[in-house]
């Protein structure tokens, strides 16, 4: 839910740079949901490929407002899916067998009990509606570093076996990035190659720390390009 929600006020960030009317309404949804077919492809067209492309039924405030109907578990895993699809090619991930994960799965079916499912469905939106990470997204902050942290922390450890999965904690990773680069912003053409584990953390945390220049993007060889967005792996 928390990508969700991301990718909802991602999209509304940058519908927003590439029209006045959406940039300049009261409720930018409503402005993009007035909008009639031809125009929304027209604008969508011009959106960066690495931004989700949403329909007006797709957005949280939308959603939200749908929430008293008695079947908005049904509604919710639907706009869940249909975002999904809409952005496979994209936004998904692939198994070894090159079949494509989704980004996002119908989730009310994990409620055992099937009158309890949307009223589950309306907590998860009403936590949602009521704030926007818009105002962040110019200093090119690091969303996922801390919830990523804080998910795999209990399997930081060998557990007793001779493999285990580590990471760099993410206030280790800004020091050593801050060693490595110091104060120079203006990085351009770079390669780096992996030497050791765990040192994709640390081209993440020089990408996403600077706000003057632009954020890296690691490519398959970790090799690194500039984008607008914030640095993945």
């Amino acid at each position: 839910m928390f990508l969700y929600k991301f990718l909802n006020d991602k999209f509304g960030y940058e519908i927003k740079k590439l029209s006045p009317v959406i940039a300049h309404a009261e409720e930018w949804e409503t402005a993009y949901s007035s909008m009639s077919e031809n125009e929304r492809t027209d604008l969508l067209d011009e959106l960066s490929p690495d931004i989700p492309s949403l329909r007006p039924e797709h957005l949280i405030s939308i959603l939200w407002n749908q929430q008293t109907k008695g079947d908005f578990d049904l509604i919710f895993d639907s706009t869940m899916t249909s975002i999904a699809n809409d952005n496979l090619e994209i936004f998904s991930t692939q198994t070894t067998e090159k079949t494509k994960i989704p980004l996002f799965e119908k989730l009310t079916p994990y409620v055992t009990d099937e009158a309890q499912r949307a009223p589950f469905a309306r907590a998860l939106v009403d936590k949602l509606v009521n704030f926007s990470f818009e105002s962040a997204f110019n200093e090119h902050y690091d969303f996922f570093a801390a919830i990523f942290e804080y998910l795999i922390k209990d399997y930081n450890t060998a557990g007793g076996v001779k493999y285990a999965e580590y990471y760099t904690p993410h206030a280790i990773a800004t020091i050593m990035a801050r060693l490595l680069v110091g104060d120079n912003t203006d990085l351009h053409d770079i390669e780096v190659y992996d030497p050791s584990a765990g040192f994709r953390i640390i081209i993440m945390t020089v990408a996403n720390s600077s706000v003057k220049s632009n954020v890296l993007k690691l490519l398959p060889k970790l090799k690194t390009e500039e984008t607008d967005g914030l640095c993945v792996a």
